[in-house]
């Protein structure tokens, strides 16, 4: 369910984050008195009779605390089973599952009676103050009915057989609302708040599933087994005249080392599995409205009327992927060494692109069934007892996966670009990594007007580059820096991930650490963009310092101007940074104890944990590691989220 309302993005109104960077660090965040004595109250985001906002910035600590954003959230998750068993071997199973949620959520933004925080601006005029509510429910409703056949033949033949059949049916309902310029702080609801500008919004989305599967498995003496899958979905969200059930078939096979005569007795060999499966699954999780037609409400002014929300794809599939994993487990010399190595090759097809449409539809999107993406990888993962006494262990493991997706069809174009408010733009190329940023690439800075005339560039507007500008490479030779040079400048997915960890105990005392890293994996650094932007009056970073600002120098920088008329802060290679890092995820030192203490606790362990302590990254950014949306598009914009904090805990844990 979505819905949720985040005062973090590229908004420095209601931002701290963007509000800190952008404020003077030479005012202060209270008033003074005429005496220059410091008030509790917050300064406001105006100084003296200058209330322009496109000059001012809001004050971040009142965002932090008088910015009021609560909310409430239920769960009720409530299964019920039976089993029941007619024969020896044969057990019926039945299942019903409800779950519930309702989510409750307040904004208030104030500004009329304490004025620290900026105005916003539209076609309604100015929000001094600004209301918020939304409310969401989801509803999951999930029966299961299977029987279960288990027998040994012979003490060598193993069968388990399962059949059945199950049901999930989904509703999420979200509505919302907004205000604005209540009479005062005072009054925070949508009721006070005035009616140019009041708005509503919602929605109702149902997705009903129904799945049958038959699997097998058998099990020869311990030494080989294989296993047959068979399901057939069928979902509610496909299009409208298309297919509602796919079949989904699966094999897989093991060699089970240990049953082999020649290791069955090996103490150095205590493990040894080579498996191999072939399977097809789908997906038709997708919202219900891409194949089906809508309407939705469309205010204007004080009246408001329907219209078709969409232009839909009445023969939407869903998208189908045919997987090959290859595997070896080993492990070795008293259990341990362990040693796990896999290799997969995912092959999806009718993967679902929005296909951007002229507006005369009324929908700039259209979804499609056009996309062919092909993964491949291999992962690797290795954990080793060093030393191993009576009284101390030391203990070793670490993982990595390296991962190529490669984009092997588009339905007959060759790239499909998507466009963001900020200019910002990724796009998915045939034979190329999928959601790779694009942009223009920048060479650096004209240091010299001669540099500048002899590249005899301009911008999209017609006006030339001159000393101090950025040189952005002109891909087709037209001298004109505009869409036809925009470039793919790498994707957020790294080229290699995992993580590796450390145990050492002595007795009844250890430590333990945990990291995780990432290699390879771009970012956009959108608050640097606008923190080094030099075309506004807010606060700028430490980097401008050395922006260009005489005829000959050396520098990465540009120069300052107002509003900047060539775009040297245009969505460029400037801004996409390597954000590879390794981090320590978490470090623990612990005291256990196994006698009774105080003769009431039977055992217990006292505590203390670090995470998020220590990182190394060349990210300009708060944090690498960061997600700003589920939409695997956008995975690498880094609008301004909270770093994961840093902390440490105390803590025990006992047994009574």
């Amino acid at each position: 369910m979505s819905g949720n309302y985040q005062e973090q993005g590229m908004i420095s109104q209601t931002n701290p984050i963007l509000a800190a960077y952008a404020q003077s660090p030479l005012l202060s965040p209270y008033k003074k008195d005429d005496s220059g004595n410091t008030l509790a109250t917050y300064s406001s985001y105006y100084y003296g009779n200058n209330q322009n906002t496109d000059f001012l910035t809001s004050n971040p600590l009142a965002i932090v605390n008088t910015l009021d954003a609560r909310n409430r959230q239920y769960e009720v998750n409530v299964r019920a089973g039976v089993t029941y068993k007619p024969l020896t071997g044969l057990e019926l199973t039945g299942m019903v599952g409800v779950y519930y949620n309702y989510n409750n959520e307040h904004l208030f933004v104030p500004g009329i009676t304490d004025q620290s925080i900026r105005p916003f601006f539209d076609q309604y005029g100015s929000a001094n103050n600004t209301v918020e509510e939304g409310v969401g429910e989801t509803y999951n409703f999930f029966y299961n009915l299977n029987g279960r056949y288990q027998k040994t033949f012979n003490h060598i033949h193993k069968l388990n057989v399962l059949a059945g059949a199950q049901v999930l049916t989904t509703k999420n309902e979200y509505d919302a609302g907004s205000g604005r310029n209540t009479a005062n702080d005072f009054y925070q609801t949508l009721g006070s708040t005035q009616s140019v500008g009041r708005y509503f919004h919602g929605y109702v989305d149902k997705w009903n599933w129904m799945n049958f599967y038959a699997h097998a498995d058998y099990t020869y003496n311990e030494m080989l087994s294989a296993s047959v899958n068979m399901a057939v979905d069928g979902s509610s969200s496909s299009g409208t005249y298309g297919n509602r059930f796919y079949m989904y078939p699966s094999v897989a096979l093991a060699w089970l080392g240990k049953g082999w005569l020649p290791l069955s007795n090996s103490t150095f060999v205590n493990r040894l599995n080579v498996r191999a499966e072939y399977g097809m699954t789908g997906n038709s999780r997708y919202s219900s409205t891409l194949g089906k037609y809508y309407y939705t409400s469309l205010p204007y002014q004080e009246i408001s009327g329907i219209v078709r929300g969409n232009v839909s794809n009445t023969y939407l599939k869903p998208e189908k992927n045919k997987q090959l994993n290859l595997g070896l487990d080993l492990t070795l010399w008293n259990n341990r060494i362990d040693l796990s190595v896999d290799y997969y090759n995912n092959q999806t097809t009718d993967v679902i692109f929005a296909i951007p449409q002229s507006s005369v539809y009324g929908s700039n999107k259209y979804y499609d069934n056009c996309g062919k993406i092909e993964n491949q990888g291999v992962e690797l993962s290795l954990q080793a007892s060093l030393v191993r006494t009576r009284d101390f262990e030391w203990i070793v493991g670490g993982n990595i996966a390296r991962n190529k997706g490669k984009v092997k069809s588009l339905g007959g174009v060759d790239q499909l670009v998507n466009t963001y408010s900020d200019g910002a733009q990724i796009v998915t190329q045939v034979g190329s990594d999928p959601y790779q940023f694009y942009g223009y690439q920048a060479a650096g800075v004209f240091a010299t007007k001669a540099e500048a005339a002899e590249a005899n560039l301009v911008s999209s507007t017609g006006r030339s580059f001159e000393a101090g500008d950025v040189h952005f490479i002109d891909q087709n030779g037209d001298h004109r820096i505009d869409d036809k040079d925009r470039v793919a400048l790498g994707s957020s997915a790294p080229k290699y991930f995992g993580g590796f960890f450390t145990r050492i105990a002595y007795k009844s005392f250890a430590l333990s650490a945990e990291f995780s890293y990432s290699k390879g994996n771009k970012a956009y650094n959108a608050v640097r963009r606008d923190l080094e932007s030099l075309s506004t009056l807010g606060n700028q970073s430490e980097a401008v310092i050395n922006r260009w600002s005489l005829e000959g120098q050396q520098t990465s920088m540009p120069r300052a101007q107002w509003g900047d008329p060539v775009g040297n802060s245009d969505f460029s290679s400037r801004w996409i940074e390597d954000a590879s890092y390794v981090r320590m995820k978490n470090i623990t030192f612990s005291y256990s104890f196994d006698k009774k203490f105080l003769n009431f606790f039977r055992s217990g362990t006292l505590y203390v944990t670090g995470e998020n302590l220590i990182t190394a990254t060349k990210y300009l950014g708060m944090d690498p590691e960061f997600s700003y949306s589920y939409d695997d598009m956008i995975q690498g914009f880094d609008y301004a989220k909270l770093m994961q904090p840093k902390s440490v805990k105390f803590g025990v844990n006992l047994k009574f």
